[in-house]
């Protein structure tokens, strides 16, 4: 017995998942409220597997309320759980609630993966938080958490105020950060957009003409 029910739970866990690859929410959450209704309890992967669905579809409302429903079952949320909610709110433009929930991640002791990391400094992108996204990857640094060329550019992207497009290219060319990471076109977009926004025109062109 005990086995066909841990069966029936990793079969529901792989629907839902199938679900979030799909972006289905809908068939995620009807999923899920059929298995409770066989009175199948939910664990963590299925709670990150609905997270991640509802990442997915844009909501990041329904994922704060997975996470917050997780917890409450007394489950153990894991770095998953938290990224897929970070990233979730960072693409909605709720930077400030992105960066709340990577807190929160950080206070409950669990440690941020490279997943995490890129989640939070798109949210510092999205909001502008330029000191929030030096400091994110100075701890990655320490943490010795490989940065992507996506992460670098969220974290250039972040210091696109026009008072700090200096520091976005000190840390374009500087690499202090980057690790072994190299300069891409993704990055050197990023750059480049935040040069435009400064109207540095001359000095965007030239990125322009390095990267060709």
């Amino acid at each position: 017995l005990v086995q066909g029910r841990k069966a029936n739970v990793i079969t529901y866990n792989a629907m839902i998942s199938a679900c979030k690859s799909g972006v289905q929410l809908q068939a995620a959450l009807t999923l899920m409220d059929d298995m409770e209704s066989q009175n199948l309890e939910p664990d963590t992967i299925t709670y990150n597997a609905l997270i991640s669905a509802c990442e997915k579809a844009g909501d990041w409302e329904l994922s704060i309320g997975m996470l917050d429903r997780l917890q409450g079952q007394r489950l153990q949320a894991d770095v998953v759980s938290f990224s897929a909610v970070v990233s979730a709110c960072a693409n909605a433009g709720e930077s400030v609630r992105a960066l709340d929930v990577f807190n929160a991640m950080q206070c409950a002791a669990i440690e941020p993966d490279a997943v995490a990391y890129s989640a939070a400094l798109l949210a510092c992108k999205v909001g502008e938080r330029w000191q929030r996204a030096l400091g994110l990857l100075a701890q990655m640094q320490d943490s010795d958490v490989v940065l992507d060329e996506f992460a670098f550019s969220a974290a250039i992207g972040a210091c696109r105020e026009k008072a700090k497009w200096s520091l976005a290219l000190q840390l374009f060319w500087s690499g202090i950060f980057a690790g072994s990471h190299e300069v891409t076109p993704v990055t050197y977009g990023a750059m480049i957009s935040v040069l435009e926004r400064a109207a540095q025109w001359e000095l965007s062109i030239s990125l322009l003409n390095d990267m060709q």
